[in-house]
């Protein structure tokens, strides 16, 4: 590995991200050069200074307790009962799109796509 390679990945590895290939191929690497081993240094002391400084602040009691409601086992419904999501709050298709919508769709998507290369096409032979 060179040091281009690991030094991209030692802020993944300080995190814990890396599969443990790559982990042991950045750890190798650090092992044997100097350089790649004080920017981890420097970077792992960010990190600690960041932690160190940075302010955490709890959720209220009712939030939590709202979240874990959603969250209980019980309210989970199997896959077979489960509602479809909305794209958006309020909004659902019409009970036709399915059919009719889609059918209309693909035939106007490709005549957009025939125009266009079409254009295309006639302004290159034009030159």
């Amino acid at each position: 590995m060179r040091c281009n390679d690991a030094l991209e990945l030692q802020s993944a590895l300080l995190d814990g991200e890396l599969g443990a290939r790559e982990s042991r191929d950045v750890e190798a690497h650090l092992a044997a050069c100097t350089h790649c081993q004080a920017t981890l240094k420097d970077l792992q002391d960010l990190s600690g200074s960041l932690r160190a400084q940075a302010e955490y602040f709890r959720a209220p009691p009712d939030l939590r307790s709202r979240i874990g409601r959603r969250f209980e086992p019980s309210r989970v419904l199997p896959p077979a009962q489960a509602s479809p999501r909305r794209s958006a709050p309020g909004f659902s298709l019409p009970s036709w799109w399915p059919g009719w919508g889609m059918g209309a769709a693909v035939p106007v998507a490709a005549a957009i796509l025939a125009f266009t290369v079409g254009v295309q096409f006639a302004g290159a032979v034009g030159r």
